[in-house]
C-alpha cells in the first residue's frame, strides 16, 4: 500500500498488516556499457515487521532510524529500524487511519480518519491537540499553518494557535482535489480529478494574485472567505464551521 526508503532500507506496507523491509546498499549493478536502463536492483528482505491488524495504508520516517505506521486497526506504532522492532503504540485514535503527516516540529502528528476528520497528536503525550474537519490530506505551510481539502474543491487553511480556520478558498478545480504541495514562494500547487494541475496564490488574506477579478473575497467569523465566482455551488458559510 505505501513504499519509503529510510538509509539502505527499503520499506513496504501491505494489506496483510505487515511491512516488509529490504536491505539494498551495494545492490546496484550496472550494465558493462553504463547504459542507465539496464541498471538492476536486487534489493534483500531481511526483516518483516508485525504488530498491526489489517491493512497499513502509510508508513513515514520520524527519526534517522526510526518510521511511523497507522493502521485500519486504529493504532499508530513507533519502529526502530536497528533492532526491527516496535518501541511505541498510539490505541484507539478512532475509525480506521488513512494518512499521517509528521509536521516541522517533528513531535505533532497530523492523522487522517477515515471518515474525513483530522486529528493533531503529540507524539509524546498522546494528547488528542486538535480535531478538523477535514478530506484525507493534510500538509504544513512554510509559516506552520495547515492546510487541508473541505467539501472536495475547497482549500481550508488552519492556525494551530488559534485552533480556528483563516482562510477558505475554493478552487476553479471542476473534481475532487487530489494532492497539494506548497512552493518556495508560498503559492500552492494542486491536482485534481479533472486531470488539471493549479497554480494558486491566495495563501493568506494578505496575498492576491493578479488573477483577483475571477474570485468573491469576504471576511467574518475571524476568517477569510476565498470563491471561484463561475461555480454555481457555494456552500453556505456556516458549513465552514468546525
Amino acid at each position: 500500500m505505501c513504499a519509503l526508503r529510510v538509509n539502505n532500507y527499503l520499506l513496504f506496507s501491505s494489506y496483510e498488516s505487515e511491512i516488509n523491509v529490504f536491505y539494498i546498499n551495494d545492490l546496484i549493478t550496472k550494465s558493462k556499457d553504463h547504459d542507465v536502463n539496464k541498471i538492476k536492483i536486487n534489493p534483500k528482505k531481511v526483516n518483516t515487521l508485525k504488530g498491526h491488524i489489517g491493512p497499513i495504508p502509510k508508513i513515514i520516517q520520524y527519526e534517522s532510524k526510526k518510521i511511523i505506521s497507522c493502521g485500519w486497526d486504529e493504532t499508530i506504532k513507533i519502529w526502530n529500524l536497528d533492532k526491527f522492532s516496535c518501541e511505541d503504540t498510539i490505541n484507539n485514535v478512532g475509525d480506521k487511519l488513512i494518512n499521517i503527516t509528521l509536521l516541522k516540529d517533528k513531535i505533532t502528528l497530523g492523522v487522517v480518519l477515515n471518515y474525513g476528520n483530522i486529528k493533531l497528536l503529540n507524539l509524546k503525550t498522546k494528547e488528542t491537540l486538535l480535531i478538523l474537519n477535514g478530506n484525507y490530506f493534510i500538509y504544513e505551510l512554510n509559516d506552520h499553518r495547515i492546510v487541508t481539502i473541505f467539501h472536495e474543491t475547497y482549500l481550508k487553511i488552519i492556525n494551530i494557535n488559534t485552533k480556528r480556520p483563516e482562510l477558505l478558498y475554493k478552487t476553479s478545480h471542476d473534481s475532487k482535489i487530489s494532492g497539494f504541495v506548497q512552493l518556495d514562494d508560498g503559492r500552492l500547487i494542486t491536482c485534481s480529478y479533472d486531470q488539471s494541475i493549479k497554480v494558486h496564490g491566495f495563501v493568506s488574506k494578505r496575498d492576491k494574485s493578479k488573477d483577483a477579478e475571477d474570485y468573491i473575497y469576504k471576511y467574518g467569523n475571524d476568517c477569510f472567505y476565498i470563491t471561484y465566482k463561475y461555480n454555481n455551488n457555494d456552500i453556505q458559510e456556516k458549513d465552514y464551521e468546525f
